[in-house]
């Protein structure tokens, strides 16, 4: 006679079979779910692929760069005077929210939606989610980088913007007695499509040798200059400031902006530059930073003079020879020649011998800014709207939000939200 299950071993397979399938079940998905989520990055780059392909034929054909930014509508790349049907045979986007960028034959940013998924592509990478955008700061933003020259932008559409700047490092020749960092502003503002500004990134500033009795030109965009008139046959320098950073609607360096401030919109100062007289010990002292609202002293450890930093209302070393400018920093001294004041809304001094000139002051009284403030390096602070000035110790050389800025400066403008 045939026995069947008894209770007890009924519920044992039941319980069996639910532990294999409360461990079987999220493997199974997570499995499906990496699937389709390798299924999407592969679509994603393939239509990439086809963007570029698109756009790259067209460049071969008419021999032109088409480097710069473009929108995709209906399946239909759109900009710089041209409209071509995207040859992509995989799945496309349900949405391309906004411009992407083209350099060199290679997209380097783009978001869109495909297969369910938020796509954020840059530079390469992928970044999907099924909620929302990877880099959720903004719809997207253009870099300028320092180029000794003006560059004017072209606003694509109507919207609010976040508007970055990082000013330029003093130039300094030992570590010890470095040239000071470059201050950091930032704030938003409402911007028209096709509203024009003009962007000039400051550079860093450049070393002489006391033993080569000559003059070296302050950092692009107002750093101030360095002079050597003594005839030591040493291993000693002067440097010359660095360059302030600015965003304005009228064109023209910073110092050729005085009659028109209303049309600046935006400044981040320039560090002054270090000085050393190569004595044992070293004489000499590191420049100033960049300052917010008021930019830092330089510093001496011998009998020499240092750059004071400028203010938002006039010049470091007022009233003296090495006295900076509205938009530029002080020169050395003369006779026996010194470093320079760094650029700003108004420069840092420049020095008496192997010192460290002044800093230049940054800039964000706009009344059209909002959500506005200042960074520099171990500086003075303001809590005051249109000076709000944040002290940091954070040093890069790349442009990092809320940091002090080594080297050349940088700026950075972000679409946030459409109007």
């Amino acid at each position: 006679m045939k026995r069947g299950f008894t209770l007890i071993e009924l519920l044992a397979v039941i319980l069996i079979l639910g532990i294999i399938a409360v461990i079987a079940i999220p493997t199974v998905s997570k499995l499906l779910e990496n699937s389709r989520e390798g299924a999407a990055k592969d679509s994603a780059y393939n239509y990439i692929r086809a963007l570029e392909s698109t756009i790259m034929t067209k460049q071969t054909s008419n021999n032109l760069d088409y480097s710069g930014i473009y929108t995709v509508e209906n399946n239909k790349i759109i900009g710089n005077g041209i409209e071509l049907n995207v040859n992509s045979k995989g799945n496309k986007p349900e949405e391309f929210i906004n411009y992407f960028k083209l350099d060199n034959g290679e997209i380097i940013d783009a978001k869109f939606k495909l297969n369910n998924y938020y796509i954020s592509y840059n530079n390469k990478d992928i970044c999907l989610s099924k909620e929302k955008y990877c880099d959720t700061e903004g719809i997207i933003s253009w870099d300028f980088d320092y180029k000794g020259k003006e560059e004017e932008f072209t606003i694509p559409e109507t919207g609010t913007y976040k508007i970055e700047t990082w000013g330029a490092q003093g130039g300094y020749e030992y570590n010890e007695f470095y040239g000071g960092y470059g201050g950091y502003s930032r704030g938003e503002i409402e911007l028209t499509e096709n509203q024009k500004l003009h962007i000039n990134v400051g550079g860093m500033g450049k070393n002489v040798r006391m033993l080569e009795k000559t003059t070296v030109d302050g950092g692009y965009n107002g750093g101030g200059i360095a002079k050597s008139n003594l005839n030591f046959v040493t291993e000693s320098y002067y440097s010359s400031g660095g360059g302030a950073t600015h965003i304005a609607t009228s064109t023209g360096l910073l110092s050729q902006l005085e009659s028109v401030k209303n049309n600046i919109l935006i400044v981040a100062a320039g560090g002054g530059g270090g000085g050393v007289f190569h004595s044992d010990p070293k004489q000499g002292g590191y420049g100033g930073s960049a300052g917010g609202f008021i930019g830092s002293d330089g510093t001496q450890n011998h009998d020499h003079i240092v750059g004071t930093g400028g203010t938002q209302l006039e010049s470091g070393s007022k009233n003296t020879e090495r006295s900076g400018n509205f938009g530029r920093g002080g020169r050395s001294n003369l006779t026996q020649g010194g470093s320079g004041g760094g650029g700003g809304f108004f420069g840092g001094g420049g020095t008496f011998d192997a010192a460290g000139g002044g800093g230049g002051s940054s800039y964000i009284g706009n009344t059209s800014l909002t959500n506005k403030s200042m960074y520099c390096y171990n500086c003075q602070e303001s809590n005051v709207t249109d000076t709000k000035t944040v002290s940091t110790d954070c040093v890069n050389k790349k442009p990092v939000m809320n940091c002090a800025k080594q080297e050349n400066g940088f700026a950075r403008i972000t679409l946030l939200t459409r109007n």
